[in-house]
């Protein structure tokens, strides 16, 4: 009853309040879901010398991920392995034409990153 007060005559509290609804419910979410995966993987970095990537993402993408692999190859020797030709789901297709058809990543779109990611020194195989 207070949330439809509020939703007619204060709308600032009643929009704060959706906010800091959808906060928790997030908060809940991270640390129930999102955490232990991310202790997980951090625990398995702990344990390993050299790491392999693999991407089939659009370049945007791939170019994003590079600051995070290479906050990771100070400590571990890091490979990047990219994936050719993977679908994109049907349901991301039906309303928009993407440049490299119905793939993420096409062999013309890849040999244009090659090189950029090859000059990379934190990875020692693409």
């Amino acid at each position: 009853m207070k949330n439809i007060w509020n939703k007619l005559f204060n709308k600032k509290k009643y929009f704060n309040d959706k906010v800091l609804l959808k906060l928790d419910k997030e908060k809940v979410k991270y640390f129930s879901l999102i955490r232990p995966e991310l202790d997980k993987i951090l625990n398995n970095l702990k344990t390993k010398k050299e790491i392999s990537f693999i991407h089939y993402g659009h370049l945007g993408d791939i170019i994003n991920c590079l600051p995070l692999i290479k906050e990771i190859s100070k400590n571990k020797k890091c490979n990047l392995f990219i994936q050719l030709k993977k679908k994109i789901p049907e349901k991301f297709r039906l309303n928009a034409t993407h440049p490299f058809g119905e793939y993420y990543l096409n062999e013309k779109s890849v040999k244009k990153i090659i090189p950029l990611l090859k000059k990379q020194t934190f990875l020692k195989k693409v």
